[in-house]
């Protein structure tokens, strides 16, 4: 074994190889720790206090104070225990450094001492044997008293730790509570919904994951999409590309079968559909005559619809780029679907979310107009 001065302070290298110790599956923190501990207190290893656990051994102790396997606490006192067998035991304070760094672990030394040379020493007298079973009792008494400090010491830094971490979590969650609450006060929660596009037989383009591309031939495309719509509050949202002409999004009646070639004002759809065109034009019965909502004809423009089945009348709102349109419709069906539309040549659309509200984002503040499903606007 290779020896070196207790006095000065070593790096977990030096203390590592002089020990022939391998700590490399411990953290740069732990290696500290552990350390300064062997190279300040090497002695008060030795001097672990057993008073409270006689039959335990030091290896043990030292394995539960420092979270070591008992390979690791063997190794450790075998040098120690060499150096130090000849040496009668001192009553000093175990100093907990597990929390403490270098210039708190001085400070306490220094404590130490100065109280050391203020202490009186105790009058004992050998000859008589009842004063050397008293000395020991009261050496005995004085060392459970420091191990109960020690004890409280450890508590206490351990409740400093805990109150701190817990503090550091309560302003997190606190934060994060504030930040969640303000989110949520703007955007109510939702849940992802698993969709499927119900492709009519002879689509002209390929879908694929959540996007449609379409052919390179000019041809009305419409594109439903399960689940049905029976209850709650959904929210479907899209996507145009390259679809520079005849495009829109709405929802229809479940018993509506869209075919190839269709588009959603085709006279076989025109009373089971609401429509909105991506030149703001609006429409059900009538055609392109309702006026008043955003357009959203540039690539890449957001435009949803929303479905409220929780109340009466049962309503869709329409948003472009997040923004609430003013004309939406109520007294829509109990069950229904969203749908999508385009024709022109390789254009193209991308479902971007479909999700299940906790509540509508529609607010239908003044200057909003509802418009009745099943009748002429």
């Amino acid at each position: 074994m290779t020896d070196f001065p207790l006095t000065i302070e070593l790096n977990p290298q030096q203390i590592f190889e002089s020990l022939h110790l391998n700590f490399h599956g411990l953290s740069e923190e732990r290696q500290t720790i552990i350390s300064l501990f062997l190279s300040q207190s090497a002695k008060l290893l030795l001097n672990c206090p057993q008073e409270n656990k006689k039959d335990d051994g030091i290896e043990q102790q030292i394995a539960e104070l420092l979270s070591l396997n008992p390979e690791q606490a063997a190794l450790i006192c075998k040098p120690f225990a060499d150096i130090f067998k000849e040496e009668s035991r001192k009553d000093k304070d175990i100093i907990q450094t597990k929390t403490l760094n270098i210039e708190q672990i001085e400070k306490l030394q220094n404590q130490d001492e100065s109280d050391l040379k203020d202490k009186k020493p105790e009058s004992i007298v050998p000859e008589k044997k009842k004063g050397q079973t008293i000395r020991k009792k009261k050496v005995r008494k004085s060392k459970k008293k420091k191990s109960k400090k020690i004890s409280s010491s450890e508590d206490s830094s351990s409740e400093n730790t805990s109150s701190s971490e817990s503090k550091s979590t309560t302003s997190s969650s606190s934060s994060s509570s504030s930040s969640s609450s303000s989110s949520s006060s703007s955007s109510p929660q939702f849940k992802k919904v698993k969709y499927t596009p119900i492709l009519p037989s002879g689509i002209s383009g390929t879908y694929i994951m959540n996007k449609f591309i379409h052919s390179g031939t000019h041809d009305h495309t419409t594109i439903a999409f399960n689940p049905e719509i029976r209850k709650g509050v959904y929210r479907f949202e899209v996507t145009f590309q390259h679809a520079t002409f005849d495009y829109s999004i709405g929802i229809a009646d479940t018993t509506v079968q869209f075919a190839p070639g269709k588009e959603p004002e085709n006279r076989l759809y025109h009373s089971k559909t609401v429509r909105y065109f991506r030149n703001g034009t609006f429409d059900h019965l009538t055609d392109n005559i309702v006026l008043g909502n955003a357009t959203f004809n540039k690539d890449g423009m957001r435009v949803s619809a929303e479905v409220d089945m929780l109340k009466i009348p049962r309503k869709v709102t329409f948003f472009v780029d997040g923004v609430e349109q003013p004309n939406y419709v109520i007294g829509i069906p109990s069950a229904v679907r969203f749908w999508v539309h385009i024709d022109h040549p390789n254009s193209s659309f991308t479902v971007v979310n479909f999700q299940h509200l906790k509540k509508p984002l529609a607010k239908h503040p003044p200057g909003s107009r509802a418009l009745e499903y099943g009748k002429e606007w």
